[in-house]
C-alpha cells in the first residue's frame, strides 16, 4: 500500500517542481537607447534582461541587422561602432547597471572610447573617454 501511495506521489512531486521551473517569475525586458554621433546617425537599441544586454544597431533610423547578444553585461567591452562618416569610431570599454527591484528602471553606466582625426594631418587621431549614465 505504501508504495502505491509512494509511486502516485513521486509523479505529482516532479510535476508540480517542473511547473514551478516553468512558471517562475523572469525579468521584464527593459530597453534604451544608445546614440553616437554629432548628428545621432548610429544608434543601438539596447535591452536589459535580467543581467543579459542584447544591441540593435540603427543607422539613419533604420535597422543594420547587427545584432550583438551578451549573456552578462560586464562581457559587453571591446565593441567598436564605426560611424558613416568613415573617419570617427566609438569603442565600448565596459557596461554596467544598477538593478534595484522589479519594475524598477535600470541605471545603466556605458564606458566609451572615442577616436577621431584631428585636424592636424600629420598628427595621430584624437581619442577621448566617455561615461554614459542613463535609465532603462
Amino acid at each position: 500500500m505504501k508504495k502505491k501511495w509512494l509511486l502516485l506521489f513521486l509523479p505529482l512531486v516532479a510535476m508540480v517542481g517542473i511547473g514551478t521551473f516553468l512558471l517562475r517569475s523572469r525579468p521584464e525586458p527593459q530597453y534604451c537607447w544608445l546614440v553616437f554621433g554629432p548628428e545621432g546617425n548610429v544608434r543601438f537599441l539596447v535591452c536589459l534582461m535580467g543581467e543579459a544586454v542584447s544591441l540593435d544597431q540603427y543607422a539613419n533610423g533604420e535597422p543594420t541587422g547587427r545584432k550583438e547578444r551578451f549573456r552578462d553585461r560586464s562581457e559587453c567591452k571591446g565593441f567598436t561602432i564605426a560611424d558613416p562618416d568613415e573617419r570617427t569610431c566609438y569603442v565600448i570599454t565596459g557596461m554596467s547597471g544598477t538593478i534595484t527591484r522589479t519594475g524598477v528602471p535600470t541605471e545603466l553606466f556605458v564606458d566609451v572610447d572615442v577616436e577621431f582625426p584631428s585636424k592636424n594631418e600629420n598628427a595621430p587621431p584624437i581619442r577621448e573617454r566617455y561615461s554614459l549614465d542613463g535609465f532603462c
